[in-house]
């Protein structure tokens, strides 16, 4: 998982817009007349797509983009690509992997191989995670759950955040170009010893970190006997068909 991990899979992802208010904006279709129809798809060019995937680059900083459209009902699609990339492009998915390492724990809880408020400490050894949430005196680490993983309400810091020794953040370092393999170890260093944010699943408390879902991935090895890059390719990617996305 290395979005996460820093080893990152690959997709030709796909950008979404909304069909209608591009269609409108281009003149191709009226608004009474706007919609996910096949009359619509008709006059639906390549250039209105081109022209969007355009659009979408002249941000400060997107230097390229992948748009497709897709109508399901006629199996109808569009694609078209603009700045630096072309759609059979490979980019990085990075957070997108939150998403199917969730797909994968939730498979898991369904077949009842493990449970939302499992701890954690079920399934890490404790010498990894010892000491991990420490917040005004008191280690909560034991009480962290998967469901707390899963939902970001661990409390426990994002280490891609963090500054290290030379004062920059990884996620400064990695917009400059670069980059560094940040293995579940090298991030429990980076995170142990600083004080958690709140306790595990305090009310109304959430904050997005990386560290929850680099945890999560190592306790679906450990369930499923299977390194990430085998499990989710069994489980996700080719189930889907996802031919090029990798880990």
């Amino acid at each position: 998982m290395d979005g996460e991990r820093h080893t990152p899979y690959h997709d030709s992802a796909l950008q979404r817009i909304d069909l209608g208010h591009a269609l409108r904006r281009s003149g191709t279709i009226d608004g009474a007349s706007c919609g996910l129809r096949c009359a619509a798809m008709t006059n639906l060019t390549v250039d209105l797509v081109q022209a969007q995937a355009g659009r979408m680059c002249r941000s400060r900083h997107v230097y390229g983009a992948v748009l497709a459209v897709h109508h399901a009902p006629e199996n109808a699609r569009c694609v078209a690509a603009a700045g630096d990339l072309r759609p059979e492009s490979r980019f990085f998915a990075a957070s997108v992997t939150k998403l199917v390492i969730t797909i994968v724990v939730m498979r898991m809880v369904e077949r009842g191989q493990l449970a939302l408020d499992d701890p954690m400490a079920r399934y890490l050894p404790a010498d990894l995670i010892a000491g991990l949430h420490v917040m005004r005196g008191v280690d909560r680490t034991g009480q962290i759950t998967i469901r707390h993983l899963i939902s970001s309400q661990t409390g426990l810091r994002d280490s891609f955040s963090l500054k290290g020794p030379d004062g920059r953040s990884h996620m400064a370092a990695l917009m400059a170009g670069e980059d560094s393999a940040w293995p579940l170890e090298r991030t429990l260093e980076a995170v142990r010893g600083l004080p958690a944010r709140f306790a595990p699943g305090a009310p109304g408390k959430v904050n997005y970190s990386d560290t929850n879902y680099q945890l999560l991935g190592r306790i679906l090895e450990t369930v499923s006997g299977k390194d990430l890059p085998r499990l989710l390719a069994n489980e996700v990617f080719a189930p889907l068909g996802l031919r090029d996305t990798y880990i």
